[in-house]
């Protein structure tokens, strides 16, 4: 269905669809390196299960850093959700589901815009981690992590404010229901 809305919908674009077979058996670290050989420059990085307003894809662009991802400032937290630690800028300091909700300042949505220099990067940590340890079972965030513990101004991301934005992941039948009901 995908293939056939781009193709209808946008057919000037030349699209390459990446199908990750095993999809089952390993994450979407494994599903991000599948793409090493097509990301050569600045890219949106979006999880494939959201539902978001449009508006939130225009904050990323307008943002003035180069590396940021869209969160949600939310006291509303729960196990699931990707969060962040950020210091006064609003740098991320760490990001993972297993950071505690009380330290976190909200949750990394599953948008974010980064530049080629970071997707270098984090393309050598993709690759040393899936190649050479078949560490393919692990989200991608836990390589953001590694590369903001590395240090360096490229390597720094930051947090853009979408809390304003109705943004809702979808796992179940029951959030599918859910979100049949936004106003996006």
């Amino acid at each position: 269905m995908i293939k056939d809305f781009m193709k209808k919908t946008f057919p000037e674009l030349n699209v390459n669809f990446i199908t990750n077979t095993d999809y089952e058996n390993n994450n979407n670290s494994y599903s991000l390196w599948m793409t090493r050989e097509y990301v050569k420059g600045d890219i949106l990085l979006l999880d494939s299960d959201i539902l978001f307003d449009k508006r939130i894809i225009s904050s990323l662009l307008k943002s003035e850093n180069e590396n940021c991802l869209a969160v949600n400032f939310t006291d509303k937290l729960d196990e699931e959700q990707i969060k962040v630690i950020l210091n006064g800028e609003k740098e991320v300091l760490e990001i993972g589901k297993e950071i505690s909700i009380e330290k976190s300042e909200g949750e990394s949505i599953g948008i974010e815009k980064f530049s080629a220099y970071f997707m270098k990067a984090l393309f050598t940590i993709l690759d040393r981690k899936i190649s050479a340890e078949n560490n393919v079972n692990e989200f991608y965030e836990a390589s953001f992590q590694e590369l903001i513990d590395k240090g360096g101004s490229g390597n720094s991301i930051f947090a853009e404010d979408v809390s304003e934005y109705t943004c809702m992941e979808i796992d179940t039948v029951d959030d599918y229901e859910k979100a049949k009901n936004l106003k996006i």
